[in-house]
């Protein structure tokens, strides 16, 4: 006879529960027949903030030196300020990640219990439910650390509709071979068997939850209930890969990608390379990256500073520090661009490929005051933000648009974001509707 709470908690640790639900409505494709995408990208510490705000407003705005490598995408880029999750306490800024996609705000359990974001799925996961049912993979998550992190310190954005988080890949090759590289005969005759293997376990688990829940307490049954709808969704995934395990992956050469990278520089350039060939061959149309990860110790020798990450941010206001800082800001927004200039030369009709993509890229701390230098906070506070292309979506571009409270909800950002694509929401979580202007 098996244990009700040993049962309940094995089974939480054994099976990964991966993500699929298809309650929203598709979207309806964008001009000229193309579908929408979306990318976002995660900067987890915050940048000099005064290399990287822009000192005037509106379309006539001059971009910072920070951002002056985006130039020649000016007419696909809106640069905010003063947006954030603004229930979130101001001083942490070391543990947003987890937070960032769902604006998840005040869930203490969410320090102990990764799987409890108050259940509320990230939003990419959103537009995955709605524009990423006809491809592969509905969503890919990419992040220089593998998996999904601890509670704190998420290696992840992307959470599913019970909170589970979504596991990030860090291999290029690993990423390569999932999107394009076929499997052999005896690949898929295991596969077959594993798919029929896996079949029955489910079966077997849901049968002895079942059996199971007429002993239960409250609480205990509602954690049967959560876990039922996972394994669900468990089955419908495998049914679903299944099925694409029969159809032909696009056949795309590795040749000129650096598939075992050397240097963080290397690995963004080539993940960001991978992440166009997954888009232009319409694998996936949604993918989130995080390209650090909190408390970041890499040192950025790429462009010349041997100092870690997580170490600038503490800059005290010293003024070696805060150059170091800015070289690093301004080397990953060349990073970024190299990446729009990607997506821009993929031809399709009406238009490229940039855009029918909109790519947010943002961090999760401001370690100033405000949008000056300061001397190092990790305030949650006036974050920096970017949203690039997608202009054939229904986006407009071309602004430096500053949010006067210093605390617009950024989730009202994804409500707009969502809306291009097609998402029917009204809210999501404190953004109470779209940013005006933005759509």
């Amino acid at each position: 006879m098996i244990n009700r709470r040993t049962f309940i908690r094995s089974a939480f640790t054994v099976l990964p529960l991966p993500f699929i639900e298809a309650s929203l409505p598709r979207q309806a494709r964008a001009e000229g027949g193309v579908p929408g995408r979306m990318i976002t990208i995660f900067n987890p510490h915050g940048p000099a903030n005064e290399s990287w705000f822009p000192k005037e407003y509106g379309t006539g705005y001059k971009l910072s030196p920070t951002l002056h490598p985006l130039e020649s995408h000016r007419k696909e880029l809106t640069v905010f300020s003063g947006l954030c999750h603004p229930q979130y306490p101001a001083n942490a800024g070391h543990s947003i990640a987890s937070r960032m996609l769902t604006g998840v705000v005040g869930d203490p359990k969410l320090e102990t219990n990764y799987a409890s974001p108050i259940k509320s799925i990230s939003m990419d996961q959103v537009a995955a439910n709605s524009i990423g049912q006809d491809t592969r993979f509905p969503s890919l998550q990419v992040s220089c650390q593998e998996g999904s992190g601890v509670p704190g310190r998420s290696v992840t954005m992307s959470f599913n509709a019970n909170g589970v988080a979504l596991p990030s890949i860090r291999s290029p090759l690993d990423l390569f071979n999932r999107l394009f590289v076929p499997e052999d005969s005896k690949s898929a005759s295991a596969a077959k068997q594993r798919h029929a293997a896996r079949t029955s376990v489910l079966d077997t688990v849901l049968g002895q939850m079942k059996s199971l829940e007429k002993n239960l307490g409250h609480e205990d049954r509602q954690r049967i209930a959560d876990y039922q709808d996972s394994v669900r969704q468990v089955e419908q995934q495998l049914q679903r890969d299944y099925a694409w395990s029969k159809k032909d992956k696009p056949a795309i050469s590795s040749e000129g990608l650096e598939l075992e990278p050397k240097t963080r520089t290397d690995w963004v350039h080539t993940m960001n390379d991978i992440m166009v060939l997954a888009m232009r061959t319409d694998s996936t149309r949604v993918l989130s990256m995080m390209n650090g990860v909190e408390v970041d110790l890499y040192k950025w020798t790429d462009c010349g500073v041997n100092k870690h990450h997580h170490g600038l941010q503490h800059h005290n206001g010293n003024q070696n520090n805060l150059s170091d800082l800015q070289k690093v800001d301004a080397h990953k927004i060349t990073s970024l661009s190299r990446f729009c200039d990607k997506l821009a030369e993929v031809d399709v009709p009406g238009g490229n490929l940039l855009e029918h993509t909109m790519i947010w890229y943002g961090h999760g701390m401001n370690n100033g005051s405000g949008f000056k230098n300061g001397r190092g906070a990790h305030g949650t506070r006036d974050q920096a933000h970017l949203l690039l292309g997608g202009s054939k979506l229904g986006l407009n571009h071309g602004e430096h648009r500053k949010y006067t409270s210093s605390e617009t909800p950024l989730c009202s950002l994804w409500v707009s974001m969502l809306n291009s694509l097609g998402c029917p929401v009204e809210k999501f979580a404190d953004g109470e509707g779209p940013l005006s202007g933005i759509s």
